[in-house]
């Protein structure tokens, strides 16, 4: 199990996921406009949506909170699933599925909060936990090349004998 790429790459993609509910890391921040002439700050992290106004406003975002527990629920049973390379193979696959559901929830975020406050979106920039998602991403692609090649080997095999 441990000796196949596919499964360190898996374990990578269940880490991230792991690491972006765990920590507070900031996808987006910037500013947007309120009134005529008052800008606030805003940042998006995994969890919420947080306006620093006075009082500061948090606004909850859980759909991507819960489309990265997928992601390591069928990481895992990806890991797990190494005797059945057909089934690891669909889990993975389900795994890019929620991977672009999370990433939409990401930008999603973002324009929801010019649209349902009426603020308008002035500037923002990317956090440096952007680019998690596009890692996972590419880790998960290794582990479905890891899993093809494998399947492909134990079937020039089985025309072997």
């Amino acid at each position: 199990m441990i000796q196949r790429k596919q499964t360190i790459y898996l374990a990578v993609v269940a880490f991230i996921c792991v690491f972006l509910l765990a920590s507070d890391a900031v996808l987006f921040h910037g500013q947007v406009q309120i009134e005529a002439n008052s800008q606030q700050k805003f940042s998006i992290t995994v969890g919420k949506t947080t306006l620093f106004t006075s009082p500061i406003s948090e606004f909850p975002s859980n759909n991507i909170r819960y489309a990265l527990i997928v992601n390591v629920i069928l990481s895992a049973l990806a890991i797990f699933s190494f005797k059945k390379l057909a089934i690891q193979l669909r889990f993975t696959a389900y795994n890019f599925l929620f991977m672009a559901l999370g990433m939409f929830y990401i930008f999603y975020d973002l324009y929801r909060l010019s649209d349902e406050t009426g603020m308008l979106l002035k500037s923002y920039t990317a956090g440096w936990a952007l680019g998690l998602p596009f890692l996972m991403l590419f880790f998960n692609f290794l582990a479905l090349r890891g899993i093809r090649k494998d399947i492909e080997l134990l079937a020039s095999a089985d025309r072997l004998r």
